[in-house]
């Protein structure tokens, strides 16, 4: 539990703090009162977003999350929803002839109602850290750990629209002559291959290159 426990206290710090002005002044100095909201709008948004994406994470028949960050989201999410039921709201519904939802997130309730949530949370969470009540303290995460019928519903929708892990495909830049030249790949398997082998020349031989280009489908899903 302890992985995920402290994931959950240091998202939930995050989330506490950028409430007020003072993170804002450090790291957005300069923005407009409305670029700051934005930005505080979009940081509640992925956390409520990596909760959602993440269910695939969650073993329905062990009941437990097989990734800390994920489980530390979900705990957020699930403490908002208990305790500031109107900030989040999922509608069921159908597209493309198979289930779909959508997420609808009150914006004008997350500096009060949401935040109030979080607050109260993240004290007890900290007491309980910092006393060392292992037993209080696994009941109280494990609560919010929990994936009611509902969300299992989701998840089911998630894990059946989840799209293959994104491939990343990255240029290169050599010197030449004294000039520093630009050379970009195909978006293939292949492209991404290329790409490695020749930003670290010398440290690959042809048959290596030729057999990752040849087993490359395999590891699409990997």
């Amino acid at each position: 539990m302890h992985s995920g426990y402290e994931e959950c206290r240091a998202d939930s710090v995050a989330i506490y703090l950028f409430n007020y002005e003072e993170p804002f002044d450090i790291f957005f100095a300069g923005k407009s009162k409305q670029e700051r909201d934005d930005i505080y709008y979009a940081g509640w948004l992925d956390m409520i977003m990596s909760a959602i994406k993440g269910l695939h994470f969650f073993d329905a028949e062990q009941k437990q999350w097989q990734q800390a960050h994920i489980n530390a989201s979900w705990v957020i999410l699930a403490v908002v929803r208990e305790h500031a039921p109107d900030v989040v709201k999922l509608e069921f519904s159908e597209k493309d002839g198979s289930p779909y939802f959508t997420v609808h997130v009150d914006r004008s309730k997350l500096r009060t109602e949401a935040h109030k949530a979080m607050s109260d949370f993240l004290s007890k969470l900290h007491i309980l850290k910092s006393l060392g009540d292992f037993e209080a303290a696994k009941v109280f995460f494990e609560h919010y750990s929990e994936v009611d019928a509902e969300m299992l519903k989701i998840r089911d929708i998630v894990k059946a629209r989840r799209l293959p892990r994104r491939l990343e495909l990255q240029p290169n830049l050599f010197k030449k002559d004294g000039k520093v030249e630009y050379k970009d790949y195909e978006p293939s398997f292949e492209g991404i291959i290329q790409s490695y082998c020749e930003r670290f020349e010398g440290e690959f031989q042809k048959d290596v290159y030729d057999e990752w280009v040849k087993d490359a489908e395999k590891y699409r899903y990997v």
